[in-house]
């Protein structure tokens, strides 16, 4: 049953199942605060981590993340989870705020809102996609959006980059330097029109490209062997949903304050990727969900005391 069905409002919403919102909502609800989780999935980042090189990886990522949260917050009395559902709006409401949600997935709810004293904003960001045959299947499997994140597993090997120089160029060049440490060699095609395909059964063998035409039309075909390919189009962040509540930056980031992930709406925190900050990682993001939860447990004692006063 959501908040709105038992008339019960929760002290804290937590948007975001990724590595910042499990940070968040562990730490909350282990000091009793009344939480829910509210996200479509378990998850973080795209690319699969090897936990020889990174202790935390496992935790932090994608489907060992999911398993790992699942486990770990099951059963917790002060959290509820609600999985398989968008959050769709949020409205200020006189004791708080209204997450208003359109159900989906494997929610046990449609269309239903969670009232709530405070809000934690963790929705991350997604990268752009080339949206070609082969990608999708192949995530995780050669092709990666983040070269900062999974440069190391690609040690020897050959890989293509596929860049926008109007959109991820910064992060790119950074991106390179990087990657030159570790891969055998590195192409770089910059016009991602060009590229037709990325081709592969379990894993990355190869990227099709159209050379001699305009875009993906005319000229002719070639074949890249590769061993990975990482795909820097920029991200963009999700936050559709609260821009009647917040003023977002240019980019559409959640501005917050980097010390505490306070917004200029109070009650309201943001955290992780969805904030911009410069170093998008799992890792960041999963220590800026418990910093931005430390301060909004403040919050909500102080909230108290001045309302007992």
């Amino acid at each position: 049953m959501s908040a709105t069905k038992t008339g019960t409002p929760y002290d804290a919403a937590v948007i975001g199942a990724g590595p910042a919102g499990v940070a968040a909502a562990d730490l909350l609800s282990s000091r009793g605060i009344r939480t829910v989780l509210i996200g479509e999935r378990f998850g973080g980042p795209p690319g699969k981590p090897d936990s020889r090189r990174d202790w935390l990886a496992p935790v932090l990522r994608g489907t060992a993340l999911a398993k790992a949260a699942k486990a770990h917050l099951a059963g917790v009395p002060s959290l509820t989870v609600r999985l398989g559902s968008r959050v769709s709006a949020i409205r200020r409401e006189q004791r708080g705020f209204a997450v208003e949600t359109d159900g989906g997935g494997d929610s046990e709810d449609s269309g239903d809102a969670y009232r709530t004293r405070v809000v934690l904003i963790a929705t991350g960001t997604s990268p752009k996609r080339l949206d070609i045959p082969g990608e999708q299947p192949l995530s995780d499997r050669g092709v990666s959006y983040c070269i900062v994140c999974d440069a190391p597993y690609f040690a020897g090997k050959r890989v293509v980059v596929i860049c926008d120089e109007a959109d991820g160029g910064e992060e790119t060049v950074e991106g390179l330097a990087e990657l030159r440490k570790h891969a055998r060699t590195v192409t770089l095609i910059t016009d991602p029109g060009t590229v037709r395909a990325i081709e592969g059964d379990r894993r990355v063998k190869a990227v099709r490209v159209r050379k001699g035409g305009k875009g993906r039309q005319g000229g002719k075909d070639v074949e890249l062997k590769t061993d990975g390919v990482f795909v820097q189009l920029g991200r963009s962040p999700n936050t559709g949903p609260f821009r009647d509540l917040l003023k977002l930056d240019k980019a559409g980031h959640v501005p917050a304050d980097p010390g505490s992930g306070a917004t200029k709406v109070p009650g309201v925190f943001a955290a992780g990727d969805v904030t911009g900050g410069p170093y998008p990682s799992a890792r960041v993001a999963f220590g800026e969900g418990t910093r931005a939860a430390l301060a909004l447990a403040e919050y909500l004692s102080r909230d108290s005391e001045r309302k007992r006063g």
